[in-house]
């Protein structure tokens, strides 16, 4: 079956590249946002799945060539680029998904070593200068205090009326503290997209061993690339942070939590509003009650 799914993708890399040679092709749909084809256990091409990550992936092959020297971490270094840059293939980054169970079951020195690596590699991409994020292109991103602030607003009219009392509680808490932060935000290009489906770990050698996928990299708040981090456990996420070099407020860890608490309710408007998301409202809603069960409030 996934040879079958894998045929338009496979079509498309004999026509641009008739020099590939492989024997097996493995259809794998990453994410919201792309395509992924490997060839062999070997190459791994990426497709983007629209015009939005098209444009995109242009910038992000950009972004990634000129960090790839800069940075401990491996990164995709594409070999392959479609003419009109709207797909490419680089060689496979050894590792598999670090996943929580996997980091659940590592011991607290390697577990120890994983956050480093995770804080040198953020060290460095949050100290890319302005004026490269500028040369690149890469956008200044929605998510700031007014972003935030306007989403309530609709949160509360749009999605509280058909959400229990337990969950508007645990929302308001959340929010009221989002609103008591004083602490200063840096903007520098964050990667953005920092999940459990783009960091690699490679067990060998106990270290992260590749960062995957810049697509959604943006200039923003430094914060937001720890939120993903809370997924592994409160206590991982802080312990990447206390190894970060860069710059630390007081509040870094409280917006960079926020956003992981509360960032499913994004989507929930979306798919209220009538935009057709690769997920369900009910699956969004779960989310938001794992978040409840994982972060109580008193």
């Amino acid at each position: 079956m996934s040879q079958e799914l894998a045929k338009p993708f496979t079509d498309k890399i004999a026509s641009e590249f008739p020099d590939v040679k492989y024997a097996v092709a493995k259809h794998i749909a990453h994410g919201w946002d792309n395509d992924i084809i490997i060839l062999d256990d070997k190459f791994v091409f990426r497709f983007p799945k629209n015009e939005e990550y098209i444009k995109k992936f242009k910038i992000e092959v950009s972004l990634i060539d000129y960090l790839k020297n800069k940075v401990a971490i491996a990164v995709p270094d594409y070999k392959y680029l479609a003419k009109d840059k709207s797909f490419g293939g680089y060689p496979l980054i050894s590792g598999e998904l670090l996943k929580l169970e996997l980091l659940k079951g590592l011991t607290p020195v390697i577990k120890e070593q994983l956050a480093i690596d995770l804080a040198n590699f953020l060290t460095v991409i949050h100290q890319v200068p302005k004026d490269v994020i500028k040369k690149l292109q890469i956008l200044p991103g929605a998510w700031n205090r007014s972003h935030v602030d306007k989403m309530y607003g609709e949160i509360k009219e749009k999605i509280y009326p058909i959400l229990s009392e337990e969950e508007i509680k645990w929302l308001e808490y959340q929010f009221k503290h989002y609103f008591s932060l004083k602490g200063e935000v840096r903007m520098s290009l964050i990667h953005n997209d920092l999940n459990n489906g783009n960091i690699l770990f490679n067990a060998n050698a106990g270290k992260i061993s590749g960062i995957l996928d810049f697509a959604d990299a943006e200039y923003n708040d430094s914060a937001l690339d720890f939120s993903p981090l809370f997924d592994y456990g409160e206590d991982f996420a802080r312990s990447v942070i206390s190894h970060y070099q860069g710059f630390k407020d007081e509040d870094l860890i409280q917006r960079a939590k926020f956003r992981r608490l509360v960032g499913m309710l994004e989507n929930m408007l979306e798919i209220k509003e009538g935009r057709d998301l690769p997920t369900t409202y009910q699956e969004q809603r779960s989310y938001l009650h794992e978040k409840m069960r994982l972060f109580p409030i008193a």
